[in-house]
């Protein structure tokens, strides 16, 4: 893969990685208002993605390959829809441990 390939491809996952924070950080607090600041995140870093691939099929005419880690579902997962924006599933687990790893998967 090139350069230009893989950091496309680090900035779309850590768009990801982004939203699966911001989903983790609602879940963790017991605020409403602080809860709904970070679940009010997550549709803007989804634009940031969404630009991204953007660039990267008008760039490459290929889909970026993003490691089925940074869609992390199943076990104590959570599921929310603000203000509209696409639902987005984490497993908190996971969110944990990347968290305990520097947000590094």
């Amino acid at each position: 893969m090139n350069d230009r390939k893989e950091a496309l491809t680090l900035a779309i996952q850590n768009e990801i990685k982004a939203q699966n924070l911001y989903q983790m950080m609602a879940r963790a607090f017991n605020d409403e208002q602080t809860k709904q600041t970070f679940l009010n995140l997550v549709p803007l870093e989804e634009i940031h993605e969404d630009k991204l691939i953007e660039i990267y099929r008008a760039e490459f005419d290929d889909e970026p390959e993003i490691d089925a880690d940074f869609h992390p579902v199943g076990g104590d997962e959570i599921e929310a829809d603000p203000k509209g924006g696409r639902n987005v599933h984490l497993d908190l687990e996971t969110m944990r441990e990347l968290i305990a790893k520097g947000l590094e998967p």
